[in-house]
C-alpha cells in the first residue's frame, strides 16, 4: 500500500468524472429530439425504440464486467479505455449512413459508458474520505438531474441549428478533456501480478441479462406471457444458473459470491435495486401523470422533475456530516420511508389541483431519495477494501439499473390495465398527453377519462411505494456506526505482468 503520489490533483480529478459523467447522463436525453430527424433522413422507424435500447442494454450488461477490470488493472486504465470507446462510438454514430449502422454504433457508444460510470464513482470513491464521498455524491445528483432537463433542448437546438450528427460530434470535446485531465493528474503505481481474467464469467453475465432485459421489453402484457419472451427467459435462467457456477470455480471470478456473505453488501444491493425502481418509474410515470392529468406542458412537467433533483441535490450533499454524527441507517431509512410517502401522496392529488401541490410531492421524493441511493455505493464501499471496492461499486450502479428496468416493466402492466379500461369508454387516452388533443375529446369525457387515469397512476405508484419501502427495509440492516476501512488516497493497483 501507498500513498497517492504528488502531482495528484482531486479538483481536476473530480472536474473529468463529472465532465464524463454528465455525457452519459444526456446521450439518452439528448436524443429523443433529434431523432425524428434522424428518422426522416435515415429512415427505419421501425427500429426507432432500437436506438435507445441498444445502447441502454449495452451500457447496463458492462458494468459489472468494467468493475472488476477497475480492481484488477486500475481505475486509469478503464476510465481511459472507456471513455476513448463512448468517443469512437459516438464519431461513428455521428457518421451512421442509415439506421442499422447507427443502432450497431450506439451499441459501440454503450459499451464505452457502461465502463465511465463504474470507473469515476470508484476513483472518487478512492480520493475522497467517507464523509466527503456523501457530498460529493449530491454534486453527482444534480449533474444527473441537469443533464436530463438540458438533453431535450440541447438535442433540439444542435439538430435545429446544425445537424442531428451534432448531437454526437458534441461528444468529442468533452471526452478528449477529461481524458487528458485523468492521464496528467491521476497516478497510480502498479503492483505487478499474473491475473486470469473471467472471460466466460463475462459473456454468461451478459447474456443472462440482456436475454431478461429482451423479454422484459417485449413482455408482461396483460394477456400472458409470450412465446418469444419465454424464450429469452430461458436463455436468461440458463446463462446465469452457468454464471454462478463459473464464479464459484473461477480463481479471478468477476464477481466475488463471497461479497454477498457481508450483509452490508447484500443490503446495498438489494436497496439499489429497489431504490433503482422508484428513481426510474418517477422518471417514466409523473411526467404523463403531470400531462394528463394536471394538464401540465411538457416545459412545466420537465422543471417539476427538477424540483425532485433540488431535494436530491439537498439531500444528499448534507448527508456527509449527518451520516458521520448518526450512522449510515438512520438517513437511508428515513429517506426510504421519505420516498414512499411521496409516492403515495400522488394517489390523494385532486385532479383539478394546483401544480404546487406535485412540485411538493417531488421536493420531498426528491428528499428521500437523495437519503438512500447514494448511500447505497458509499455504504458498499465503505465495507470493503480497496481491492473490491470497483466490484462493489459496479454492483451497486448495475443492481440499480436493473431494478429500474424491472420495476419500470411491472408499473407498465398496472398502467397498461387502466389504459385499456379508459378506452373502452371510445376515447383515445393518448389525446390526454397534450393541449391540442384534449381539444378534441367532449368536455365531459375529458373530465372522466382524466379521473380514470388518475385512478390507474394512483395504482401505479403503490408500485414505488412498495419499491422505497423495500429499500427501507434493506437498508435498516446497516451497521449502526461508521468506519473508515482505510486511510484516504492510499491505494493498491494490480495488473498483469
Amino acid at each position: 500500500m501507498h500513498v497517492m503520489p504528488r502531482g495528484t490533483n482531486r479538483r481536476l480529478i473530480t472536474l473529468a468524472t463529472f465532465a464524463a459523467t454528465f455525457l452519459v447522463s444526456l446521450d439518452t436525453a439528448v436524443m429523443a429530439t433529434a431523432m425524428p430527424t434522424v428518422v426522416t433522413q435515415l429512415g427505419g422507424i421501425a427500429s426507432y425504440a432500437w436506438v435507445f435500447s441498444a445502447y441502454l442494454l449495452a451500457s447496463t450488461v458492462t458494468v459489472p464486467v468494467y468493475g472488476k477490470l477497475a480492481d484488477l488493472f486500475g481505475r486509469k486504465r478503464v476510465f481511459l479505455g472507456s471513455t476513448l470507446l463512448f468517443l469512437v462510438g459516438s464519431m461513428l454514430c455521428g457518421a451512421s449512413q442509415d439506421m442499422t449502422q447507427l443502432i450497431v454504433f450506439r451499441v459501440v457508444q454503450g459499451i464505452g459508458a457502461g465502463g465511465i460510470q463504474p470507473s469515476t464513482q470508484t476513483i472518487l470513491g478512492d480520493i475522497y474520505t467517507l464523509a466527503e464521498r456523501a457530498r460529493i455524491a449530491g454534486i453527482f445528483s444534480a449533474i444527473w438531474g441537469i443533464s436530463g432537463l438540458l438533453g431535450p433542448a440541447i438535442g433540439g437546438l444542435l439538430t435545429e441549428q446544425f445537424t442531428w450528427r451534432a448531437v454526437f460530434y458534441v461528444n468529442g470535446p468533452i471526452c478528449i478533456l477529461a481524458m487528458a485531465l485523468i492521464w496528467k493528474f491521476l497516478h497510480e503505481r502498479l503492483e505487478h501480478r499474473r491475473v486470469r481474467i473471467d472471460y466466460l464469467g463475462a459473456a454468461l453475465l451478459s447474456t443472462g441479462v440482456t436475454a431478461l432485459l429482451l423479454g422484459l421489453q417485449g413482455d408482461l402484457a396483460l394477456d400472458g406471457v409470450s412465446a418469444s419472451a419465454r424464450v429469452m427467459y430461458a436463455i436468461g435462467g440458463v446463462a446465469l444458473v452457468g454464471f454462478v457456477v463459473q464464479e464459484r470455480r473461477h480463481p479471478e471470478p468477476l464477481v466475488p459470491l463471497t461479497i454477498f456473505t457481508n450483509r452490508v453488501i447484500v443490503a446495498c444491493t438489494l436497496a439499489a435495486t429497489a431504490g433503482g425502481a422508484a428513481w426510474f418509474g418517477m422518471l417514466a410515470f409523473v411526467p404523463p401523470y403531470l400531462q394528463s392529468i394536471q394538464g401540465a406542458t411538457p416545459l412545466a412537467a420537465g422543471l417539476i422533475l427538477g424540483i425532485t433533483d433540488a431535494g436530491w441535490t439537498i439531500a444528499s450533499t448534507t448527508m456527509g456530516r449527518t451520516v458521520m454524527r448518526v450512522g449510515l441507517r438512520p438517513p437511508a431509512v428515513i429517506g426510504g420511508v421519505l420516498a414512499a410517502v411521496g409516492f403515495a401522496a400522488y394517489r390523494f392529488v385532486p385532479v383539478e389541483s394546483s401544480l404546487w401541490i406535485p412540485v411538493l410531492i417531488n421536493f420531498e421524493i426528491g428528499l428521500g431519495l437523495g437519503l438512500f441511493l447514494p448511500l447505497t455505493t458509499i455504504a458498499a464501499q465503505n465495507a470493503v477494501g480497496w481491492n473490491l471496492r470497483g466490484v462493489v461499486t459496479g454492483m451497486s450502479s448495475f443492481a440499480r439499473t436493473i431494478g429500474g428496468s424491472v420495476g419500470v416493466a411491472i408499473a407498465g402492466v398496472v398502467f397498461a390495465s387502466g389504459i385499456q379500461a379508459a378506452a373502452a369508454a371510445g376515447v383515445d387516452p393518448n389525446l390526454l398527453m397534450s393541449a391540442a388533443g384534449r381539444q378534441q375529446v367532449a368536455p365531459e369525457q375529458v373530465a372522466s377519462l382524466q379521473a380514470a387515469l388518475a385512478h390507474t397512476l394512483g395504482d401505479v405508484f403503490l408500485v414505488f411505494v412498495a419499491a422505497a419501502l423495500c429499500a427501507a427495509a434493506a437498508l435498516a440492516f446497516l451497521p449502526a456506526k461508521v468506519r473508515e476501512p482505510e486511510p484516504v488516497n492510499k491505494l493498491i493497483v494490480q495488473s498483469q505482468a
